[in-house]
């Protein structure tokens, strides 16, 4: 054997042994994620359910931002707890917190800081990423029901449309003058890297009991 072979499958074993190595790093990676997003939502359901029980929960129409009950909350300054997101009809269930920040997006859904809080009058929007928290919504339908339970107060919504738009669409945050609740994540569902479109879900308050009219 040349010279110039043994190099040549010297450098394939070691390139070999790279990517292993660098398989193992992203699978390890990923595992960690997963972990710490589970564990994350396990400690933020515990504090929901311990600060409901010290608030003696009762109906009302505002909530104020988790500044006022944070502190019964006792999770990271970048996870602050702001309710908890359901769409029974696709399985999501889900923690929302204040803001946008990386680690605030990996272990549960963000509330997007400038809008308001569940209860407040405008356009409530919520972002979460496409391959994990939100990866459910794929399979939303219009009059779907989602709730949003705060500490004090559940408030109902059903889905009224979906739609597909460029990352730059800020109109989507704004509140066109009714009040609604907005989910944003990336789009395509399957794509790989980062996604070039948004997929946007829009939901009108509604009755616990309220059914969808037939269209």
């Amino acid at each position: 054997m040349t010279s110039g072979r043994i190099h040549f499958r010297r450098g394939l074993f070691w390139l070999e042994g790279a990517l292993w190595i660098a398989g193992c790093c992203a699978l390890g990676y990923c595992a960690f994620v997963a972990v710490d997003a589970s564990v994350t939502q396990a400690k933020l359901a515990r504090s929901f359910q311990q600060t409901q029980t010290q608030s003696n929960v009762t109906t009302q129409s505002t909530v104020s931002p988790p500044a006022d009950y944070s502190d019964k909350v006792r999770v990271e300054p970048e996870t602050r707890l702001a309710a908890r997101l359901e769409i029974p009809q696709i399985g999501l269930s889900v923690f929302v917190l204040e803001g946008m920040r990386s680690r605030t997006l990996r272990v549960g859904v963000g509330h997007v800081p400038g809008t308001p809080w569940p209860g407040q009058q405008g356009n409530v929007v919520i972002a979460g990423h496409r391959d994990t928290f939100f990866r459910p919504l794929r399979k939303i339908e219009k009059c779907d029901e989602v709730s949003l339970e705060t500490p004090t107060h559940t408030y109902y919504y059903r889905v009224s449309a979906f739609e597909v738009v460029d990352p730059n669409d800020v109109d989507e945050l704004t509140s066109n003058g009714k009040d609604e609740l907005t989910l944003i994540t990336c789009y395509p569902f399957y794509y790989i890297g980062p996604a070039p479109k948004r997929f946007v879900v829009h939901a009108e308050p509604a009755f616990a009991s309220e059914k969808c009219p037939p269209s």
